[in-house]
């Protein structure tokens, strides 16, 4: 398990050290970061880090900073910050910036410190999954809702048009009313058209970002809500 600790003393260091090293010396490695470290040089421990930790002694604002930077980078490991608290649950400014626990120093120095930290780990990745599924859910439901809408738009002129073409065949019609009946299809051909361009602006889309952003409901044009 390789550890990105963030932490302006030894202190948390050695504690990790005393505990972990001494089950199993080789399964552990920690990089140490202090509070000014260069963004380069925290962007650079990040690949391979199976855990980051901040130490309590950290200021709010350095914890908030850090941890949107690393999440902006696309990093998802596992993100813990200790408090001297027990049973702390994470504040929801801290959930906002990427966040996943808040442990008690305490526990590390528990001889259960290497579960504690595994089992931390894989909830975290639960919650994760958690999150993720129930932001694609979401995000097909306004699919969903995008195309039904889309279907809708493109029922009613059709519908129009239907009725124009009836009146067309059955009915002995003068220039003048023959003229405007063609005008009507013309217009819904137009809304068609319109439609058939969000249906395929959704096609686009659909091709590896629906789990990745919204569709927005089309906006109706001026033409649309005019003559709709």
């Amino acid at each position: 398990m390789h550890i990105v600790l963030f932490d302006p003393t030894e202190e948390i260091k050695s504690l990790l050290i005393d505990n972990l090293y001494s089950t199993d010396p080789s399964a552990y490695s920690i990089t140490h970061l202090y509070p000014r470290t260069k963004k380069k040089d925290i962007l650079g421990a990040l690949p391979g880090a199976d855990i980051v930790i901040f130490g309590y002694r950290l200021r709010e604002q350095t914890v908030l900073q850090m941890t949107s930077l690393i999440r902006s980078q696309g990093h998802s490991t596992p993100i813990f910050v200790l408090t001297k608290e027990y049973n702390a649950g994470v504040p929801q400014k801290y959930k906002k910036a990427g966040v996943d626990e808040r442990l008690s120093v305490n526990e590390l120095k528990s001889p259960l410190l290497s579960w504690t930290l595994m089992s931390s780990m894989r909830m975290a990745e639960v919650r994760k999954k958690a999150g993720d599924f129930d932001t694609l859910k979401n995000r097909l439901l306004t699919l969903s809702e995008t195309l039904a809408y889309i279907t809708h738009e493109i029922n009613n002129p059709l519908s129009v048009m239907r009725l124009a073409l009836y009146h067309l065949q059955s009915y002995q019609l003068d220039d003048g009313r023959r003229d405007m009946l063609m005008k009507i299809l013309s217009e819904n051909i137009d809304k068609v058209q319109l439609q058939m361009d969000e249906l395929r602006s959704v096609r686009r889309q659909m091709g590896g970002k629906v789990g990745s952003e919204c569709i927005p409901l089309p906006q109706k044009t001026a033409a649309a809500q005019g003559k709709g």
